[in-house]
């Protein structure tokens, strides 16, 4: 039986179980905040089955990323490293960005990814950033540009305006803050890692804009194992030939 333990560091662990109903409702404002969140993950659903059509696991809600000192997950309230608590009755995915070991090699790549992930640690989720993907990504939103009021066209000014800033983050852009950082660290070496989430030569996935399940389908990254809900694990042989 594997266990989180056993996976390599930046390991990326996907959840499918509904972590809004955790939340605790006091009175009508955290009652429509709750609300809130919850018409987003619908809506991220929906938008990651768009961007993967005919992808896998393109129903994940949640994202952490496994680094020094634990797992780092992007959460309400506020961001946390931790242990991974393995729940029956869920499934887990979890995935690798395909240059995984290139990078880890890299003289201070893992020493820099891990560092941002202790500042990430304990700042408050990004509920703005959540609903500026999900705006970003409603193409029913016009994204006209009005003569010139609003650069790069209405949707992505409006988009814009929810962000809470760079210092905030939801899960899956936190862990791709994570992977790029690492990626970055290594690539002033020696250059040869695509960028993960994709770059000139694959299709780019910006941090701001990363859902859960691009860790399980973009061609930078590849499923490493599944705990299903009854229990059961299967490892897969993934392809690490993409360059």
């Amino acid at each position: 039986m594997m266990a989180g333990s056993t996976f390599k560091q930046f390991t990326v662990c996907l959840t499918f179980g509904e972590g809004i109903r955790k939340m605790k409702v006091k009175g009508l404002i955290s009652w429509a905040r709750k609300r809130a969140l919850a018409t987003a993950y619908w809506a991220i659903r929906r938008f990651q089955k768009k961007r993967w059509k005919d992808g896998r696991f393109n129903d994940a809600i949640h994202a952490v990323v496994k680094v020094a000192d634990g797992w780092l997950s992007v959460t309400e309230p506020k961001a946390v490293i931790e242990e991974l608590n393995l729940k029956p009755g869920h499934k887990y995915v979890f995935c690798e960005y395909t240059h995984i070991d290139d990078c880890e090699a890299a003289p201070g790549a893992a020493q820099a990814a891990n560092q941002l992930a202790r500042a990430i640690e304990g700042t408050d989720y990004d509920e703005g950033q959540l609903l500026s993907i999900l705006v970003r990504a409603q193409n029913w939103i016009p994204n006209t540009n009005f003569t010139g009021l609003f650069r790069g066209g209405f949707r992505t000014w409006f988009a814009r305006r929810l962000d809470m800033g760079s210092k905030k983050r939801v899960c899956s852009s936190g862990v791709a803050a994570i992977l790029v950082k690492l990626w970055k660290a290594s690539y002033l070496l020696n250059g040869k890692a695509p960028r993960p989430l994709g770059g000139k030569d694959h299709q780019l996935i910006h941090i701001e804009d990363a859902a859960p399940s691009d860790f399980a389908n973009h061609p930078t990254f590849k499923v490493v194992a599944v705990l299903d809900e009854q229990g059961r694990w299967t490892e897969y042989e993934a392809d690490t030939s993409l360059s």
